[in-house]
């Protein structure tokens, strides 16, 4: 997927925002004695999906 210059930045800030969300996940599970297994496998491979789709684009330019 092909993002325009002019979005990009908004594209960032979203996904960045997003991964924010996803990572403070893990501790307010914890205090709340609700953090599974599960939870910790989907944050680890989104977080390495998006670390990988990082390295890519940096590799590119």
């Amino acid at each position: 997927m092909r993002i325009e210059h002019q979005y990009k930045r908004s594209v960032v800030i979203t996904a960045d925002l997003a991964r924010c969300v996803l990572l403070a996940s893990v501790p307010v599970a914890m205090a709340f004695g609700r953090l599974t297994y599960t939870q910790l496998c989907v944050v680890g491979v989104l977080q390495t999906r998006r670390l990988s789709r990082s390295t890519r684009r940096v590799a590119r330019i």
